[in-house]
């Protein structure tokens, strides 16, 4: 190595598991001495995963991506077992401490993403240094902000817009936001459009009338990961009420972006991220899709030139957390 001196620990810190990479900043971020991904619930406190990767390796610095908003050092997640606190972590191990959120963390790596890592689902018009909007549905559902500086260097800001209210667009979705209402009373964008609200939403598809399910997906359903089992089913055409379920899925996704597009006038884009996009690219790329985002009324203008792509690489928030560690040393 040569440079074990000097080495920092970057991780992305998801509501199921935690992926870690081992960085030398003298080499090339996307390639870490080693990583690791551990599962999030077994540590009792994060900083036993820090200390379980880091092993017998000295380290410089921690940069850790959080599935939570952070406020003055310190992350809530509604997808995690902790608190995370930076001020305890640097106390245990005495190395500075660096926290963001996920979607900061994946919004940082977005515009260094190669062309082969995107699928452009609309070219659009896009308009070098405008603002891009990162949607990530993953076990929750998350989104960052991308603007320019003047130099046109994108910076990466934090958003809690997935806990926006979910605005129902069709007499289905109403039905949804009703059956959602009941169960946890405010019905958020995260809540109408998550891997963990997949199951609900099937099972929601199940009581619709007409719409039959699959005995035996059904089954399978019960003994596996619910939300990977029903996304299966619907791309396998094998349960119609698992392909009503990802048809609405995506279409409040689309609604979702489109939104996010007009919040910001994401004249650079709308970017969809995390661990579900990248796994149902054959219901993104479906004509239902764009319609879904662009159907905005007398905004439609603008939602027809937004560039919308889908990030292909789920190391993008650890990879970007070590990036937003390494500028942070150099600045």
């Amino acid at each position: 190595m040569g440079h074990d001196h000097r080495m920092f620990i970057a991780a992305d810190i998801g509501g199921t598991k935690a992926r870690f990479g081992l960085y030398d900043p003298m080499a090339d971020v996307r390639s870490p001495a080693r990583t690791a991904t551990l599962a999030t619930a077994a540590a009792a406190d994060p900083g036993d995963l820090v200390a379980e990767f880091a092993a017998h390796d000295d380290f410089t610095g921690v940069a850790l991506a959080v599935a939570g908003a952070v406020v003055d050092g310190r992350a809530r997640g509604s997808n995690l077992p902790w608190e995370l606190d930076a001020a305890a972590l640097r106390d245990r191990f005495q190395r500075p401490v660096q926290l963001m959120n996920d979607l900061e963390a994946i919004a940082t790596f977005v515009p260094h993403a190669a062309a082969s890592e995107l699928e452009v689902l609309q070219p659009g018009v896009p308009v070098a240094g405008g603002p891009m909007g990162v949607i990530a549905p993953g076990t929750g559902l998350g989104e960052a902000l991308l603007f320019a500086d003047a130099t046109g260097t994108y910076r990466s800001h934090p958003s809690e817009a997935g806990h926006l209210d979910f605005a129902p667009n069709n007499g289905r979705q109403d039905a949804w936001l009703a059956f959602q209402r009941q169960r946890h009373g405010h019905v958020s964008i995260e809540r109408a459009c998550s891997g963990g609200t997949l199951p609900a939403m099937y099972e929601f598809m199940c009581q619709q009338p007409g719409i039959e399910a699959d005995p035996d997906v059904a089954v399978e359903l019960r003994q596996a990961d619910a939300a990977a089992g029903i996304t299966a089913a619907a791309l396998e055409n094998r349960c119609p009420a698992s392909v009503a379920t990802l048809e609405m899925f995506a279409d409040i996704l689309a609604a979702a972006g489109g939104d996010l597009a007009l919040q910001i006038v994401a004249t650079g884009g709308i970017v969809l991220a995390g661990g579900i996009p990248p796994q149902i690219l054959p219901a993104l790329r479906a004509d239902r899709f764009l319609h879904a985002f662009r159907h905005k009324g007398r905004f439609a203008h603008l939602t027809e030139r937004t560039p919308v792509s889908v990030l292909i690489n789920d190391s993008a928030g650890l990879t970007g957390a070590a990036m937003a560690h390494a500028a942070a040393s150099a600045g």
